[in-house]
């Protein structure tokens, strides 16, 4: 058993003991009630942490995923541009050899 509940668990039990040793019978089910009720508490809040820790884990490699596809994607559409560009201008040169042609004739 981890080190860290046993040491909630021992302090618990020494709450019980103090009140059974303190209180009246009228009141020790209350107390008994508000402790197991904190230990329940204790329980989900650990139980969250580790949920979270999980679910961070595998959120991770996701977002790094999608990052990686992102600049892919970037990039792929910055050379795209450059196509365009040295297309254009190589059909800018074309189209004013056509016309030269045409003009000399």
């Amino acid at each position: 058993m981890p080190v860290d509940v046993q040491d909630d668990k021992v302090s618990f039990t020494h709450v019980l003991l103090l009140l059974a040793h303190c209180m009246p019978a009228s009141v020790l089910h209350k107390g008994v009630w508000a402790v197991a009720m904190l230990l329940e508490h204790e329980v989900v809040s650990k139980l969250a942490e580790v949920l979270a820790t999980v679910v961070a884990r595998r959120v991770n490699p996701l977002t790094n995923l999608m990052k990686h596809s992102t600049e892919v994607i970037q990039d792929a559409a910055m050379d795209t541009r450059k196509v365009v560009t040295v297309m254009y201008s190589m059909w800018e040169e074309v189209r004013d050899k056509i016309q030269k042609v045409v003009d000399e004739t």
